[in-house]
């Protein structure tokens, strides 16, 4: 019996992390899959009443909202408490670390994608073929717009779980 017992231990302690990989993996597709069934949403538009009031940008709460009904741990301003971080300064656009995510040099479907134009900053998910997701004025809309419509300085941030 103590046999069993210590074997099973020694192939947990070894499997472990195989396993705890592949739930990011999955987590990471899963994120890209729960974007892409929000597109057409009007829940994080703008004119919008949900997350802080109308007339407001909402395009980090729907990354947020996202990563959350995915299962990812998602980074919150003041440790835990407040909102999400925001899509400019402190935040995906400009942040030097995260909790959880890692900032990487390319693209893959359930990274999270970041840059400004003109000044202001936004945040969307992307989902493969130069497609990303995210809020904007009327809905959830998918476009490649943060790739070729001027936005500067794109990040990209991985979850690492």
């Amino acid at each position: 019996m103590v046999k069993l017992v210590t074997i099973l231990l020694v192939a947990i302690l070894l499997l472990g992390p195989a396993w705890s990989k592949a739930s990011v993996s999955s987590i990471r597709s899963k994120i890209a899959q729960v974007a892409n069934n929000k597109v057409g949403s009007t829940h994080w538009s703008y004119a919008s009443s949900c997350c802080h009031g109308t007339n407001t940008n909402k395009c980090n709460y729907f990354v947020y909202d996202v990563g959350k009904e995915a299962g990812a741990k998602m980074p919150t301003r003041y440790f835990g408490f407040g909102g999400p971080v925001g899509a400019g300064a402190g935040g995906w656009g400009k942040a030097l670390s995260l909790n959880y995510w890692s900032k990487v040099s390319s693209r893959q479907a359930g990274d999270i994608v970041a840059g400004h134009k003109s000044g202001t900053y936004h945040v969307g998910i992307y989902v493969g073929s130069n497609m990303v997701v995210s809020a904007n004025s009327q809905n959830i809309g998918k476009n490649s717009n943060m790739f070729t419509q001027g936005y500067q300085d794109l990040v990209y941030w991985r979850y690492q779980g």
